[in-house]
């Protein structure tokens, strides 16, 4: 067990028998991607809700610039 499972898991309990019925984890990366936290949230059940997702892009040329850099780093760090 890693130290965040643990803490999480403690949480859980705690709100449960605080007589919370609902623990959101806020968020597990956009559908169809990838993503580490995506898959440690989905190791303690429960229901996968989604209630859409809506971005506002000011500025689509600094969007794709972002994007793209982001892109780029991320295939230089794995």
């Amino acid at each position: 067990l890693n130290a965040v499972s643990v803490l999480l898991w403690e949480a859980m309990k705690h709100f449960l028998h605080s007589g919370y019925e609902v623990f959101d984890f806020a968020g597990a990366g956009w559908e169809g991607e990838d993503y580490g936290p995506g898959k440690f949230k989905s190791q303690f059940g429960g229901n996968l809700t989604n209630y859409g997702r809506y971005r506002k892009i000011y500025s689509p040329w600094k969007m794709w610039i972002a994007e793209s850099g982001y892109k780029f780093l991320r295939n230089v760090l794995a």
